[in-house]
């Protein structure tokens, strides 16, 4: 997950999912990035778990999913990351079939 905050806001943020915490990182271009490594394919539809401070509390609820919508709702996406997302929601699928 990315966030922007307004010039001048400080975030603090991290994401649980299965019992795993993982914090954010400040981008040299001013975004903060919460990474979930370790994701298995089966489970990137699953629910992960955002919470924060920036002007306030927040609390988002995201899946890995929401990446691959954000990709190809984007405009300004190049064509090859469409194809890596899109690549990356059937393998999702396939393996949702074979192991639920």
């Amino acid at each position: 997950m990315s966030l922007k905050a307004l010039e001048g806001t400080e975030v603090t943020a991290s994401a649980e999912f299965r019992g795993n915490t993982f914090t954010e990182e400040k981008q040299s271009d001013g975004t903060y990035v919460v990474k979930a490594a370790g994701i298995k394919a089966s489970q990137l539809g699953d629910t992960v778990t955002v919470t924060g401070e920036a002007d306030g509390s927040f609390t988002v609820n995201v899946s890995t999913l929401s990446y691959v919508r954000s990709v190809l709702d984007n405009p300004d996406s190049r064509e090859d990351a469409k194809n890596a997302v899109c690549a990356l929601y059937r393998f999702y699928e396939t393996v949702k079939n074979y192991r639920p």
